[in-house]
């Protein structure tokens, strides 16, 4: 098995067995998969997504494209938006929830950004 589908290949197994986790379980392991049945680890696409696997997708993107990384600065709000509707044009994400995205562009980078440095904080103290 690539490599890359094992974290959510395992999620799903791990959490299969716990009933009361079904929905998340399901979010969690099929974030990576895409609309148009490209992504992994189960290829599923389309409705066979449910919303929340959806909106888990165009989260994941948003919030890797959208904060500083120690690798690489946060994009701007065009070219955020542009690597989202691309992906959108390429059958990858949901065209709806990526335009809540755009209609909601500050206010959900101001949330993103206001955690990512909590979380920041927050390592920072436990060293």
């Amino acid at each position: 098995m690539d490599k890359r589908y094992d974290i959510p290949f395992y999620t799903y197994q791990i959490l299969d067995p716990i009933k009361a986790l079904q929905e998340i379980k399901e979010w969690a392991a099929f974030h990576h998969e895409r609309v148009d049945g490209s992504g992994y680890p189960f290829h599923y696409e389309g409705k066979e997504l449910s919303i929340g696997s959806r909106i888990m997708g165009v989260a994941d993107v948003f919030a890797a494209i959208t904060e500083n990384r120690p690798y690489r600065d946060a994009m701007s709000k065009k070219e955020a938006l542009n690597v989202l509707n691309s992906m959108v044009e390429d059958g990858a994400l949901d065209k709806e929830i990526v335009g809540l995205v755009t209609d909601n562009y500050e206010k959900l980078s101001f949330i993103r950004s206001k955690k990512q440095q909590e979380v920041i904080r927050e390592y920072s103290l436990s060293f």
